[in-house]
């Protein structure tokens, strides 16, 4: 099921991606404020029959909208820096939100057994990074990218999940010329830090 949801998203040009981005854009949805930080629902509303996915850098662009295209399609656990209300994603029995930064490794284990409690994880789409586009070298990038990836991939190991999806950013390719689009078979040929 996710290699198909997956590549329904995929875009081979600029107007493919232009499209998609209207269709998510016409699927927006409304929030309502959650109580806190994690998303607190009827423990028991989750619909265990759908598949269970984690989600980290769900409060990013490209995160907010996998969010909204995945709805009802997921039990999605999904692990941000921001809040549901700052991003204005919708309160869902199939969604469980925690605001935690990947980078620490303690806080980001306590989503272990709440995973576990809620039916396990088949998916983890890994899509927490940083970039500033200033150019310059930040600690951040080893913090988030390297650490935060090194811990999400022990979380994941420790759920025993199917597959783990790691989404690279634009970033580590040059910019395409026009009417190219960069791809998977693109080289991450950018000297950017």
């Amino acid at each position: 099921m996710l290699s198909s949801f997956v590549g329904s998203a995929r875009c081979d040009s600029n107007m493919q991606a232009l499209k998609y981005a209207n269709q998510v854009q016409r699927r927006r949805l409304t929030y309502r404020p959650p109580t806190s930080s994690i998303h607190l629902k009827d423990e028991n509303s989750m619909n265990y029959d759908l598949p269970g996915m984690i989600i980290t850098g769900a409060s990013g662009f490209v995160g907010r909208n996998f969010i909204r295209a995945a709805a009802g399609k997921f039990r999605l656990f999904c692990i941000a820096r921001r809040s549901m209300s700052e991003i204005g994603i919708l309160n869902d029995d199939n969604l469980r939100w925690t605001q935690v930064d990947i980078a620490d490794w303690e806080k980001l284990a306590d989503i272990i057994q709440r995973v576990k409690d809620h039916g396990g994880v088949d998916y983890v789409v890994h899509l927490a990074e940083y970039y500033d586009f200033t150019n310059e070298n930040n600690p951040e990038y080893i913090r988030t990218n390297v650490l935060g990836t090194k811990n999400v991939l022990e979380l994941s190991r420790r759920l025993e999940v199917k597959r783990f999806l790691f989404a690279s950013s634009l970033a580590a390719c040059y910019f395409s010329p026009q009417g190219r689009a960069v791809n998977e078979e693109s080289a991450p040929d950018a000297d950017f830090p």
